[in-house]
């Protein structure tokens, strides 16, 4: 019926989707946390650098402009940080989806199989009990 090889083959398949499943979250965790330490060494700097700017001010007006730069380059440096972010989020998503996918089919051929070689050992087995009790109906 079912085989110790076809266990071994199904346990192996599992193996190697939780080794590949483990090299995707990786890969994305890597990519996020570069992201992030890049993101705050960006601001670390550019914090230095505005501190340094507004120390120069002499006067409001000058205050005042220096104010609307910084928040305007702010508010840029946040929209570039979400662009990242969405974008690798939305390749996980896509790898993840896409590797589901494949599992489950894998997995509905692993099970089709199964139910087709049962499905063959009852038939042979039935034959064989149908032909045991016509021929013991026989010799009786």
């Amino acid at each position: 019926m079912y085989k110790i090889e076809s266990l071994a083959e199904a346990n192996k398949a599992g193996y190697n989707n939780a080794v590949k499943l483990a090299a995707l979250s990786l890969d994305k965790f890597e990519r996020l946390a570069k992201l992030n330490l890049t993101t705050a060494k960006t601001a670390l700097a550019d914090g230095v650098e505005n501190a340094n700017a507004i120390a120069g001010i002499k006067d409001v007006p000058s205050l005042l402009a220096m104010n609307a730069a910084l928040t305007e380059a702010g508010v840029q440096s946040a929209l570039g940080y979400s662009r990242v972010m969405y974008g690798i989020a939305s390749e996980a998503q896509t790898e993840f989806s896409a590797f589901a996918e494949q599992a489950w089919a894998a997995y509905a051929k692993e099970v089709a199989s199964f139910a087709d070689a049962s499905m063959r050992a009852a038939t042979a087995n039935a034959a064989s009990i149908t032909k045991a009790a016509t021929s013991n109906r026989k010799a009786s």
